[in-house]
């Protein structure tokens, strides 16, 4: 049976996983729209109008695809 601080060690680990793909997708959309990017980044700490880490991300790759759908749209246009 895990004790308390094996699980605190395992939260640790998974948090810090979720922190870096959150990044990831952050520089990645910072390119494309850098104030989007950054009241997404800045709603998930935010007491009054708070973003849960799935919509942040959820959010994040809207840009994301967004930016690859005009690209795609122009590639095939010319």
């Amino acid at each position: 049976m895990a004790n308390g601080y094996q699980l605190y060690l395992k939260h640790k680990q998974l948090v810090r996983k979720r922190e870096k793909k959150l990044l990831k997708l952050y520089s990645e959309a910072e390119k494309i729209d850098r104030e989007k990017a950054k009241k997404i980044l800045n709603r998930l700490g935010d007491p009054y109008d708070p973003l849960t880490y799935r919509e942040a991300v959820r959010e994040l790759k809207k840009i994301i695809d967004t930016q690859r759908r005009k690209q795609l749209r122009k590639v095939k246009k010319s």
